[in-house]
């Protein structure tokens, strides 16, 4: 990596992290420093750091200088924190101080650029070489962040074209997830409407030009083009959103047009994604939609998952809802998912649920540690066995045959989950209201009155708070804000694909529910 150029650089961390900086660096009118260890994320020409521990700086027999106007650490403490990154396995560092005398805009000061100019170029050139040593990944990418009481400037030197380079954006992701611009002098803010401010004017007068703004830039990926995603994805043209990839393997099929979004009979036997793609551009033409017709279990789909802002899961299977759960933490891309229910068959409906979860990380438990079922954790853990494992499990009849029926859908219920998501999606950067982070509804007994003391509808259940984050979750403990160092291999390549631990045919994976720990239990 250190050797191919950036031209996008962005940084994204979690609000508990970004917060315990903010309090540590302007805690008094004293200049402060800290540093950050994290990973990175490389797509093309972008790299994003993903900052995941903090490490302060205290005063050691006059090795740290503070003032009103200044911070000095002195040479010995500075490659004290040089060994600890080069020891590490992580591959972004961070150096962060403050001007806590700026209520404006914050700038580098003429100090500063010098000494990040040298640091950077020493991290760069010589730690590389260091870390190889180590047996340790070669890459390390540098960077700076100063925070003023109102803003923040944050860039990296690059000592092959020896010029300092600005960070574009950082993003906080919490409750709502915030995009702040550097105000470095060559970092612009991200363009207005381009003429189109017109379209969403009556957004404008309910949830304000700064939330239309961060939406129309905004990258939404869509998994699963289905009944829900179809609906799913015209509802996000339509608020505003400019930036959209869809992923979904399948063709339009004749009994997919009751449901379908704006599908036509002229439509049948052709991708849903590319079909999807020119109905969505033939409204707005300037639109950019990448539209990828392969398995949300391809490197090319987690390729594209990892360079959006907001993951839409509109699929039907355990092991996708499990992987999109464990990509989000990973790369720190909140993930909406979405779900309907029909119980009944020939006319006799017992059930009309629709389910929502929102999957913000650092804030909310993930799917695998909540103690709601999202998915089926025994029949994920089969999913992922490699073939001559799975051909076993069978054979001894832990597993059941893949016979699957079609599940019962209809468009109605599809719009009310859609609804739900797309408002839940426009909350996320607006912050109108408290979020709802489960929703369960069974419209089917939203008008029973059989409680003549409550007006209030039935089976309408919203969680208002996020579950407390779990400490024993490998997703949220380990995972999270891995980026690129975590190897997604195990879940993409099929032919390789192993049980973790390696289980032999003499047991079988159970799942703990109430741990939520896994056991192996033998013969």
């Amino acid at each position: 990596m250190n050797g191919s150029a950036i031209h996008h650089l962005k940084i994204k961390l979690t609000a508990e992290l970004y917060n315990s900086i903010r309090e540590h660096l302007l805690k008094d009118q004293t200049e402060q420093i800290c540093y950050l260890f994290g990973h990175t994320v490389r797509y093309k020409n972008t790299c994003i750091l993903l900052p995941h521990k903090a490490l302060s700086m205290q005063d050691e027999k006059g090795k740290l200088e503070r003032s009103k106007g200044h911070v000095h650490l002195a040479k010995e403490l500075v490659q004290q924190v040089h060994k600890r990154f080069i020891d590490s396995e992580y591959t972004a560092i961070i150096k962060c101080h403050s001007h806590p005398f700026e209520k404006g805009n914050v700038w580098f000061s003429s100090v500063d650029l010098n000494d990040d100019r040298h640091e950077h170029t020493y991290l760069q050139t010589e730690a590389p070489k260091e870390r190889v040593s180590k047996n340790r990944d070669a890459t390390v990418i540098a960077a700076s962040m100063v925070f003023g009481q109102e803003t923040i400037a944050a860039h990296r030197y690059d000592c092959k074209a020896k010029s300092f380079q600005a960070v574009e954006q950082i993003s906080i992701i919490g409750e709502p997830v915030q995009n702040i611009t550097p105000t470095n002098r060559d970092c612009k803010p991200p363009e207005d409407d381009n003429g189109r401010g017109e379209l969403f004017t009556r957004h404008v007068l309910a949830f304000g030009e700064l939330g239309q703004r961060v939406l129309s830039n905004t990258h939404v990926c869509l998994v699963g083009v289905g009944g829900v995603g179809s609906i799913v994805a015209e509802g996000l043209v339509r608020l505003g959103v400019r930036s959209l990839t869809l992923i979904d393997p399948d063709v339009i099929e004749e009994h997919n047009l009751n449901r379908w979004q704006g599908g036509r009979k002229r439509d049948i036997g052709k991708p849903k994604v590319k079909v999807c793609k020119q109905r969505l551009n033939s409204t707005l033409p300037s639109l950019t939609i990448h539209a990828l017709q392969a398995s949300l279990f391809s490197k090319e789909a987690v390729n594209a998952l990892k360079q959006c802002d907001v993951i839409i899961g509109g699929t039907d299977t355990h092991e996708s809802r499990y992987f999109l759960n464990r990509l989000s933490l990973q790369y720190l891309i909140p993930y909406f998912d979405a779900g309907t229910l029909i119980d009944g068959s020939e006319g006799n409906v017992n059930a009309l649920n629709i389910r929502m979860a929102t999957i913000l990380p650092g804030v909310t438990r993930c799917m695998d540690c909540s103690h709601i079922d999202y998915y089926d954790r025994q029949q994920v853990h089969h999913a992922f066995l490699d073939q001559e494992a799975l051909k076993n499990f069978k054979a001894r009849g832990y597993i059941k045959g893949d016979e699957e029926s079609p599940a019962p859908s209809v468009y109605p219920l599809n719009m009310s989950i859609a609804s739900f998501v797309l408002l839940e999606v426009l909350n996320l950067f607006t912050g109108y209201k408290p979020f709802s982070w489960n929703v369960f509804v069974d419209l089917l007994q939203m008008n029973d009155d059989s409680d003549e003391k409550s007006k209030s509808p039935k089976r309408v259940l919203t969680t208002k708070e996020p579950e407390a984050k779990s400490d024993l979750c490998l997703n949220c403990n380990i995972y999270r804000g891995s980026g690129d160092s975590e190897n997604l291999d195990w879940f993409t390549d099929r032919n390789r694909r192993v049980s973790l631990p390696v289980i032999k045919e003499s047991q079988v994976a159970c799942v703990n529910t109430e741990t939520n720990t896994l056991t192996l239990a033998t013969d």
